[in-house]
């Protein structure tokens, strides 16, 4: 009997470091493929920015020579941003947030040096009066308001598809921001104020010119 207790006892372990082998076995696999999958996004992501980069890039150049006045948010291709998509990069909505993202970049930058320099929108001089605030209320490339229309009108576009009524209230951005924030920026409320007029300036315009 002792010999076959033993013979049990010694196959029950056998069985259990199998087992565990087996669990730890699996659970790598799944680190490698949760991994795979994050450097997936991240390159997905890149393809989309970088994209929407080179294309602001290219019309920030032609309106800065030709001294049009700065305005990234007219043309179609920052609009639809879906150029250069591809379905294996997953999803759409996500790339062309990336797109826009990279296309304001890229249409600023090229903008800025190209356009002569009384043409090019300033932020404001740091000490957040009166005059500040309405320049900031009136250009696109100052940072709160920037950053707001940039997130309202991923909002609006997505709404004006998904055919969902208008409603930037009720967007989690809109109510909280603070999205891309920075202390450097001067006082938090003053930063929300302006977000949300950019966010809902963003949004509406959007959802009007989104194809449904």
């Amino acid at each position: 009997m002792s010999r076959i207790r033993l013979a049990s006892a010694m196959f029950a372990i056998v069985l259990a470091g199998g087992l565990l082998v087996a669990q730890r076995v699996e659970a790598r696999d799944q680190w490698t493929a949760r991994a795979r999958l994050t450097a997936q996004d991240q390159d997905q992501t890149r393809l989309a920015y970088d994209r929407g980069y080179r294309e602001g890039s290219i019309q920030g150049e032609r309106d800065g020579r030709d001294r049009r006045t700065f305005d990234y948010a007219r043309y179609p291709v920052y609009r639809d941003a879906d150029r250069g998509y591809d379905p294996a990069y997953g999803d759409l909505e996500r790339y062309r947030r990336e797109f826009r993202e990279g296309y304001s970049a890229g249409y600023r930058s090229a903008y800025d040096r190209f356009a002569p320099a009384w043409m090019v929108p300033r932020g404001n001089d740091g000490d957040n009066d009166a005059d500040d605030v309405g320049r900031l209320r009136a250009r696109y490339d100052d940072y709160a308001f920037h950053n707001g229309y940039i997130d309202g009108y991923a909002e609006g576009a997505e709404a004006a598809r998904k055919h969902r009524e208008p409603d930037y209230g009720d967007t989690g951005r809109y109510r909280s921001a603070d999205h891309n924030y920075r202390k450097s920026y001067g006082p938090e409320e003053v930063y929300r104020r302006l977000y949300r007029d950019g966010f809902r300036e963003g949004y509406e315009r959007a959802y009007s010119e989104t194809p449904r």
